[in-house]
C-alpha cells in the first residue's frame, strides 16, 4: 500500500472479523498535516479495524494497522466541517426566505439543523466506521 500511514497497536478486543486496536502515539505525528484531526492528539486511543484475518489475532497481540492518507483526511474534513457548513449556510438562506427576513428565527432553525445534522451522523457512526477504514496489515514482531 503506497501513500499510508502505519500505526503500531496492541488487540484490545476482538469480536469476530472486527479489532479493537489501542495505538500508541508515535514521534512521526509531530509531522503529520492532519495530527489535530485524527485523534491521535492523546498519548494513546483506541481504533476499530474491521478485516478479515483478524480471526487470527489474540488480545494482547502486537499488531500493524494503516490508512491511506489521502482519502481519511479529506473524508473527515468533509463530514465534520465542510458539510455542516453547507448545512448551516442553505437553511438559514432557505428559513431567511421562507420567514420574510425574521434574522433571529433563521439563526435559530439553521442551528437545529446542524444539530440534528451531528445527530443523524451519530446514529450512523456504525455505517460510518466502514468508511474511515483502517486496514490490519501484519501481526508485529
Amino acid at each position: 500500500m503506497a501513500n499510508n500511514n502505519k500505526y503500531d497497536g496492541i488487540v484490545e478486543c476482538i469480536d469476530g472479523y472486527h479489532l479493537k486496536v489501542k495505538i500508541v502515539r508515535q514521534d512521526s505525528c509531530g509531522s503529520c498535516a492532519v495530527k489535530h484531526h485524527c485523534g491521535m492528539e492523546a498519548e494513546e486511543c483506541r481504533i476499530d479495524v474491521y478485516n478479515k484475518y483478524a480471526i487470527s489475532c489474540k488480545i494482547g497481540d502486537r499488531v500493524i494497522i494503516s490508512s491511506q492518507k489521502s482519502f481519511l483526511g479529506l473524508r473527515a474534513a468533509l463530514w465534520a466541517f465542510v458539510y455542516p457548513f453547507i448545512v448551516l449556510l442553505i437553511t438559514f438562506v432557505l428559513a431567511l426566505y421562507l420567514l420574510s427576513g425574521n434574522e433571529i428565527l433563521s439563526i435559530s432553525i439553521a442551528v437545529m439543523s446542524l444539530a440534528l445534522y451531528y445527530l443523524i451522523l451519530y446514529l450512523f457512526r456504525r455505517k460510518m466506521s466502514h468508511v474511515f477504514l483502517f486496514i490490519l496489515e501484519s501481526k508485529a514482531i
